[in-house]
């Protein structure tokens, strides 16, 4: 039986949020709740929908012109294939075709799915079909004498209906649709234009440049544009966080700071290794804190040597991924490396510090993680089992001895993201060895419901340490920061602002990154000014948007089926799990977040 009461009961603990939450939020939530009632059926997830998508449009420039010059039996070579090629770009990107455009595509990336890094997804996926256009118009300035084959790519991000138009499903309506045909339209021949909203998701992993104002229809203000070049090699995109301009302290995390540096200290004068775990919510302060920590650590005398590896949504798909990102970052060996030259620097990179068998054993750790070594007799002897084996144990050797040249640290950092295998192997490096080793972990909690024991053996040191939001005098003083260049703000800005956030630092930041882009505050010139109806031009901003749809708007349906009957503790497991998908201030009740925690 349906459990609508308690559906009933969080529908209106989120209608009384809409006031520190936003309308947009709340809807958002709202429907998502809805549409997975328990004992809703799966088909209405086909239904009318409103999510936050990248919307991206390619037309190829000048179609009627290049068709004029071919056969009609020709035209299908000219444009029907190329356009082929880019939806499955698109669909190998994670996005959907939702129709063709004749000489063009309309595409959303985000309308299905949990991912919180679409607009990425799609940027990545505009890149590739710029390239791909470029080896078509190769190819039929060769076979039928066409020249001049060229494309057009936008994108923007923002909040769409779909499947709310004439034609059903393939449908998307919403201003966000128009902008983004617009970011198409005014990008050069060749080129991908994004807007502000999709260059803020994005920033830090691309190569761009800021263009001219863009003056579009039904917007009293120009709008901010980017022409992406390509995607930036070993990024940090931790480091573009922040607000341009103002450099803000470390809040509410000094404790925290401590123990980690306490940890390293640790394992220098026990010469053994240490591990910690930070578990926190999106946006809490773990990145903020691996970054105080590596930055206490580089300015000091321990000639300490960091690597550092990153799990990100899609690494679940690929196995030993986290492992291979950890030694191409340390030896310098990017994606588009070629095959040979990632071979050799491998080898040279692994080898010598694995002993008499270096050279076969840094070709087994090659294959392991995805660099092709099967034609070596050492690998062609192994069967899988034998080749994690032997793999983990030539990385594990690889850094122990890093680590007995020169005391170090390995950051893994959003692991709840992270394969099975990676974390497997994670799990093997913590355990006890003689040699100077911090192990630092970063995930948010959903990774206990991967691996409810601790990653670390139990003859290693560990510590766990749970970021909290920040209290009630840790906020105002982030905001006090981050607001330093507005003197005297509006108090009822203020509250709002501390409200919405909740304590947690990334929403404040982009909040207040909110009201600039929308020109509330004009941060143009200091002192900093607000303007007086500020209050009708508040919205949900496009990163926040990502993470409370991924978070609330494909929550699993069997979660909360399991609950129908209060019988079970199977079933209070599957409701525990599915409320900690949802941030706490959603959730008021305390007997919620108790079953949260």
């Amino acid at each position: 039986m349906t459990d609508m009461p308690a559906l009933d009961a969080m529908i209106a603990a989120l209608n009384a949020q809409r006031a520190a939450l936003g309308d947009s939020a709340v809807d958002a939530a709202i429907e998502a709740l809805r549409r997975h009632a328990p004992g809703a059926p799966l088909a209405s997830v086909t239904g009318q929908r409103l999510r936050q998508v990248s919307v991206l449009f390619v037309d190829v420039a000048d179609s009627t012109r290049l068709l004029s010059q071919v056969a009609p039996g020709d035209a299908d070579e000219l444009l029907g294939k190329p356009l082929q090629r880019f939806a499955a770009i698109v669909q190998d990107c994670g996005g959907q075709v939702l129709r063709f455009t004749g000489d063009g595509l309309l595409a959303a990336f985000g309308a299905v799915g949990t991912r919180e890094d679409e607009a990425v997804h799609a940027v990545r996926a505009g890149l590739q079909i710029l390239q791909s256009a470029a080896d078509h118009a190769e190819r039929v300035r060769h076979q039928l004498r066409v020249v001049g084959f060229d494309v057009r790519v936008g994108i923007h991000t923002g909040a769409v209906l779909l499947g709310g138009g004439a034609e059903g499903e393939g449908s998307a309506l919403g201003h966000t649709v128009n902008l983004a045909a617009r970011m198409e339209q005014s990008a050069p021949v060749g080129r991908l234009r994004i807007s502000h909203d999709t260059w803020s998701l994005v920033r830090g992993l691309f190569r761009v440049e800021a263009q001219a104002p863009l003056s579009v229809k039904g917007h009293d203000e120009p709008l901010l544009t980017y022409l992406v070049f390509g995607a930036e090699s070993n990024v940090e995109r931790a480091a573009q966080r922040g607000l341009e301009g103002v450099t803000t302290p470390m809040i509410g995390r000094d404790a925290e700071l401590r123990n980690l540096l306490g940890a390293f200290e640790r394992a220098c004068s026990q010469c053994s290794v240490q591990t910690v775990t930070v578990l926190a919510e999106a946006g809490v302060g773990k990145t903020r804190l691996r970054r105080e920590l590596l930055a206490t650590l580089s300015s000091g005398t321990h000639g300490v040597r960091v690597l550092e590896a990153r799990a990100h949504p899609d690494s679940g798909l690929q196995p030993y991924g986290l492992l291979r990102q950890l030694v191409a970052r340390w030896l310098s060996i990017a994606d588009d490396l070629d095959l040979e030259s990632a071979r050799t620097r491998l080898e040279a990179g692994l080898a010598p510090w694995l002993g008499v068998r270096g050279r076969a054993r840094a070709q087994i750790a090659g294959q392991l993680i995805g660099v092709d070594f099967s034609a070596s007799s050492a690998v062609q002897t192994l069967d899988p089992r034998e080749l994690r084996d032997q793999g983990f144990a030539a990385l594990t050797e690889l850094l122990h001895a890093l680590a007995a040249h020169a005391p170090m640290v390995v950051v893994f950092d959003d692991l709840h993201w992270a394969d099975d295998a990676s974390l497997d192997f994670v799990r093997q490096l913590a355990r006890t060895a003689p040699v100077p080793l911090l192990l630092v972990m970063l995930a948010r909690p959903a990774l206990l419901e991967r691996r409810p024991m601790p990653l670390a053996g139990p003859d290693a040191g560990h510590e766990t340490l749970h970021l909290q939001p920040l209290d009630a005098e840790q906020g105002p003083a982030l905001l006090a920061a981050l607001l330093q260049h507005l003197p005297r703000p509006p108090e009822p800005l203020r509250r709002l602002l501390l409200e919405r956030a909740a304590g947690n630092p990334f929403y404040m930041e982009e909040l207040v990154r909110m009201l600039i882009d929308d020109g509330v505050i004009d941060a143009r010139r200091q002192p900093w000014t607000v303007r007086a109806d500020w209050q009708d031009k508040a919205r949900v901003p496009t990163t926040l948007a990502g993470v409370l749809q991924a978070r609330l708007h494909a929550l699993p349906v069997t979660n909360l089926r399991r609950c129908n009957s209060p019988a079970s503790s199977a079933q209070c497991s599957g409701t525990a799990r599915w409320r900690r998908s949802i941030p706490a201030r959603l959730l008021p009740c305390p007997r919620w977040r108790a079953a949260r925690s």
